[in-house]
């Protein structure tokens, strides 16, 4: 809530103390009709309680509350509250005291005694709770960077000693009986205290002790003791006021007024006078000697002013007395009398806390009322509550008798002289009263436009005169330094003097539109801005027209300034500010940092600034920064905006006609407005402050806290809201610039927001800052800023593309070589392939030969001899036939061997089967078989069919040569790892020497060329030959044939359960 309060005017004038005065004495002067601002925060702006007990701020900026329901930091902006709840380390919520020490830390007394201190965003409890007591009052009184004191109201002083980490406590009990009360600490670090007896006590070294009764004092009982800025101790008594010189005290009573007094409060100003309260009168002191009185104040304070007034100096010299139930009374520097309460708009009369903040800013705490800002306006108001008789005013000047003219909406001409307002009626009705522009003539008299036609009229001698010309829609009036009046129409520009007059349209090069802009610039040359964005250089015979070229070229001027340096500034609607300079334009908008796209007024106050009415308030900006952005030294202009808190009564500023500003011969600047005209004087605005500092107070990500204490963050992966709440800590209005180094190029102009939302951060490293101006243009600089690193999901992470780039290298690397290496096997089956197809040629080239060829051999020499011999031809052909059948045989035993239809194992048991039954009939040995009648569907290559065959085939050719048997068991075992062959015969047997094994294991009988033959023929195929013999028991050979890799027996079926031995 912002309340317009007028400063208080005295009514009473000037008296004389008392009589008895050995000379007349001073009183408080009248102050003049200056207004406060208060602005008013309580529980609906997020205060937790409307009573307000103390106020304090820390180094860093923040201004602290303390209430009856918890603590709160302020930044200008917001609450954050604190609370036993949410904050234990406060043991109760009600805040007695709030105090800020050498060190920096904050401490907070609480209702029961407790203390508890808060230092770089964390809090602790330091002193318990005193639970035998309530409403208990502990203040700090002396602290270094080691030791703070803190006095109770019942005198005990509690020592806090810092040694390293260790903190210790102490509490100091003043003598029995005693319940002294602080009064001061000296610049010694001397506590001084006051009993209830009136005595003064002093704490030093750990210890009470009394002051000596020679320390220079009377002996009458003393009221109140207190130090001045350079801690000298003071001392009120009855009758008597003395000041410690060190040593003892020295009598600093006035030797002038009456000589009966009883000092109630000392308050020592830092330009050495002591203000006194006595009775129910207040003074000033000076040397010895009474100097002046609030004579105002006598009865206002009551008899508990001692108890419930607090005294205060401010930063200019002024005096402030805060009164729980008389309100706020206020004495200036220039001695200016002032009081402030609930019937000015104080929200209460309670005034428990007053504090000054570094900006100057006057804080109150006030008893169900709240926190309090009392702030001086920077603009005066003359509206309504100061005579005018309608709110809405459209333009404004000055005549040559330093009288400001106003035109107003329905209210007629006002003339503002003296501090009054006098109103001239220009028509019948209150549509005819509606000035809308006007312009002062030099002989004296106003140029206006009233009424519903928006006619030209003329006031001179108090009074409307007939017109001179036939005019209307007028929007804007101009006299130039020649005497001739410039006038804009909805359709037309036009001039007139006394002798002649001219009309410019549209044959003249002018736009069918409405001028509502004339200036004049220094050199003489005017200036018109119509509605069409067409800026005209005006002449008495002609017009120039130039034109931006730019998106918003068409955007209406509504207002003008031509400047010293050849320079024409011009205000639009909706396309910000012009600049026309060297016949080049240049538009400033809210990109280049100007607040508001809609200008309506442009004043220049002689200093540098151009001053600026738009329809957000009044703005101040600095033609050096303007033209800095418009050469491209840089690309933002830093502008003031000013507002309600700068005592602005609306931010809309009047438009649509001119003049509807003006720069006064004082210098002073006036603003038309929807609800009056404000004034301001530009040479009283502070240009110099420093910027405010930034802080950036959270960090949220997906709505969960960070703790940013530590100034590095990390963030885990996966989140998709980043919310950074900053702050700056100027109790005026302040804006925003942020930005994220590393993701945003250029800053973001946050203007008054206080948070920055990012919807999606990439994982990396990042700085995030901000800075900050307040109202008056100064940026903060670097700002601040704060680190985090948002880590990337772990298939995002170098090291995972690190192992992903190994895999893909090594799956390509691996994929070449299983490439490579199918290539190289199908290479190397086609070579073993090839190879071995040229083994069965040589095989069956060499069976052609060997028995083929001997065979065909053998039926040739039978078949000469034959001839040769016919005795015995019969023989011989017996013979040939026999060899005949022999190759027949051997050929089939060939082509059996091989046909790839024969290539698995049950053709190959087929055949031995059949070949031995057939062979061992022959002879007329007796054959036996013993195999499976499920064979295993396996395959088995040429190879294997020949050997093994052909070593079957000698194993029972020595069965049938050697043997003598009559029985032969042809026998086959098949398991899952292999197979086994036995021949096993009841023949004769034989024995002899041990030989080597087929295996190269021991134990086989040694046999001739034919048994080796059998282990060759075995080892060929990767088998094995066993022959096991007894003389006279028979023999028993047995082939054995493993299944596996590298095997020539393939398959998928298995027959039998056991492995073969």
């Amino acid at each position: 809530m912002l309340t317009q309060v007028r400063r208080f005017t005295c009514s009473l004038c000037v008296r004389l103390l008392a009589a008895g005065f050995s000379i007349g004495v001073a009183g408080v002067t009248e102050c003049g009709a200056e207004t406060y601002l208060i602005d008013v925060k309580d529980t609906e702006h997020n205060l937790p309680s409307s009573i307000v007990t103390a106020i304090t701020q820390t180094p860093d900026g923040y201004l602290w509350v303390g209430t009856y329901d918890g603590l709160s930091r302020f930044d200008g902006e917001r609450f954050v509250n604190f609370h036993p709840i949410n904050t234990p380390e406060l043991s109760h919520a009600r805040v007695q005291g709030l105090f800020v020490d050498a060190t920096g830390t904050l401490w907070i007394a609480t209702y029961r005694g407790g203390l508890t201190s808060y230092r770089e965003g964390v809090f602790r409890q330091e002193w318990p709770d005193d639970e035998t007591w309530f409403d208990l009052h502990t203040r700090l009184v002396f602290s270094s960077e080691s030791v703070a004191l803190f006095a109770t109201q019942f005198g005990e002083v509690l020592e806090r000693r810092a040694e390293g980490r260790d903190v210790l406590w102490k509490a100091h009990a003043p003598p029995a009986g005693l319940r002294p009360r602080y009064q001061c600490t000296d610049h010694e670090g001397r506590l001084w205290f006051l009993t209830r007896d009136a005595r003064v006590l002093l704490f030093e070294q750990g210890a009470f002790k009394e002051l000596p009764p020679d320390s220079g004092l009377s002996g009458r009982p003393v009221s109140t003791v207190r130090t001045d800025a350079n801690g000298r101790v003071w001392v009120g008594a009855e009758n008597e006021i003395a000041r410690w010189n060190g040593t003892r005290f020295e009598d600093m009573t006035p030797t002038n007024g009456e000589p009966r007094m009883d000092p109630v409060v000392l308050f020592p100003t830092r330009s050495g006078a002591v203000w006194v309260w006595s009775g129910e009168r207040l003074r000033k002191l000076e040397g010895r000697r009474w100097t002046a009185e609030a004579v105002e104040w006598r009865g206002l304070l009551g008899w508990a002013s001692g108890r419930a007034m607090g005294a205060h100096e401010d930063f200019n010299g002024g005096i402030w007395f805060n009164h729980y139930g008389n309100g706020l009374f206020h004495i200036t520097p220039d001695g200016q009398y002032q009081r402030l309460t609930s019937a000015d708009g104080l929200p209460g009369d309670r005034v428990g806390a007053w504090f000054q903040s570094r900006d100057g800013g006057i804080w109150l705490g006030i008893d169900r009322g709240g926190l309090v800002r009392l702030r001086e306006r920077r603009f005066d108001v003359l509206g309504l509550e100061e005579g005018l008789p309608v709110r809405t005013t459209l333009s404004i000047c000055e005549d040559e008798t330093g009288a400001m003219w106003i035109g107003t909406g329905g209210g007629g001409l006002c003339r503002w002289k003296d501090g009054r307002v006098t109103r001239f009626s220009v028509g019948a009705s209150v549509s005819a009263n509606f000035v809308f522009s006007l312009y002062p003539r030099p002989e004296g008299g106003l140029w206006f436009s009233a009424g519903e036609g928006e006619d030209l009229g003329l006031f001179a001698e108090q009074a409307v005169q007939p017109g001179v010309w036939n005019l209307h829609a007028v929007k804007s009036i101009l006299v130039d330094r020649s005497g001739r009046t410039w006038v804009g129409t909805k359709s037309s520009l036009a001039w007139w003097t006394p002798t002649d007059r001219r009309v410019f349209g549209t044959n003249d090069g002018l736009a069918l539109s409405a001028v509502r802009a004339l200036a004049e610039g220094p050199d003489g040359t005017v200036w018109s801005g119509s509605d069409d964005g067409t800026l005209y250089r005006c002449e008495p015979d002609r017009v120039h027209a130039f034109r931006a070229e730019d998106a918003l070229a068409e955007q209406p001027i509504w207002s003008l300034l031509a400047d010293a340096e050849g320079a024409v500034w011009a205000g639009t609607f909706w396309g910000g500010l012009l600049r026309f300079k060297n016949g080049q334009f240049f538009r400033f908008t809210v990109r280049q940092g100007i607040p508001a796209n809609v200008i309506s007024q442009i004043l220049e106050d002689g200093q540098g600034y151009l001053w600026l009415g738009t329809h957000q308030g009044i703005l101040r900006v600095s033609k050096a920064g303007l033209n800095a952005v418009a050469e491209g030294l840089t690309n933002r202009v830093d502008c003031i905006a000013f507002g309600r808190l700068d005592g602005l009564p609306t931010l809309e500023c009047s438009d649509g006609y001119q003049p509807t500003c003006w720069r006064a011969r004082d210098g002073r600047l006036w603003f038309t407005t929807i609800k009056g005209v404000v004034s301001i004087n530009p040479a009283k605005v502070r240009g110099d402050s420093p910027p405010p500092p930034v802080l950036v107070e959270e960090l949220r990500v997906d709505g969960e806290e960070q703790d940013i204490r530590s100034g590095r963050v990390v963030i885990a992966p996966g989140h998709k809201q980043f919310e950074f709440r900053y702050t700056a800590l100027s109790f005026d209005a302040a804006r925003f610039r942020y930005r994220i180094v590393g993701l945003d190029e250029d800053w973001v102009d946050a203007g008054n927001r206080r948070t920055a939302l990012y919807s999606h951060v990439p994982p990396g490293r990042y700085r995030f800052e901000v800075m900050a101006s307040d109202n008056q243009g100064a940026w903060s600089g670097a700002g601040a800023s704060l680190e985090f690193r948002v880590r990337p999901r772990f298939y995002a992470t170098a090291w995972f593309m690190i192992l992903c780039g190994t895999v893909v290298v090594g799956g390509v690397a691996l994929g070449v070589r299983h490439v490579s290496a199918r290539k190289y096997r199908r290479e190397l089956a086609r070579l073993e392939q090839q190879h071995a197809i040229e083994r069965d040629r040589a095989r069956i080239a060499r069976d052609i030969h060997d028995d083929m060829g001997a065979g065909l051999t053998q039926i040739t020499l039978l078949s000469e001899l034959a001839l040769r011999d016919k005795e015995q031809a019969l023989a011989h052909l017996e013979r040939i036939s026999d060899s005949a059948r022999q190759l027949t045989r051997a050929m089939d035993e060939i082509v059996w061997a091989v046909d790839p239809q024969h290539d698995t194992f049950n053709g190959l048991v087929d055949y031995i089967s059949a070949y031995a039954e057939d062979f061992l009939r022959t002879a007329g040995v007796r054959c036996r078989m013993d195999v499976p009648t499920q064979l295993p569907a396996v395959h088995v290559d040429a190879e294997l069919r020949y050997n093994l065959f052909l070593a079957t085939k000698e194993a029972l050719n020595n069965v049938v040569k050697h043997a003598n048997a009559t029985e032969v068991w042809l026998r086959l075992k098949v398991a899952d790892d292999g197979f086994a062959l036995i021949i096993e015969d009841d023949g004769k047997g034989f024995s002899g020497p041990r030989a080597r094994p087929s295996d190269g294991a021991p134990g086989r009988p040694a046999a001739g060329s034919g048994l080796t033959n059998l282990d060759r023929r075995l080892s060929a195929v990767g088998g094995r030959c066993t022959i096991a013999s007894r003389e006279g028991a028979g023999t028993r050979v047995e082939f054995v044939i493993r299944f596996g890799a590298g095997s020539p027996v393939v398959g998928n079926g298995r027959a039998g359960g056991r492995g073969i031995g």
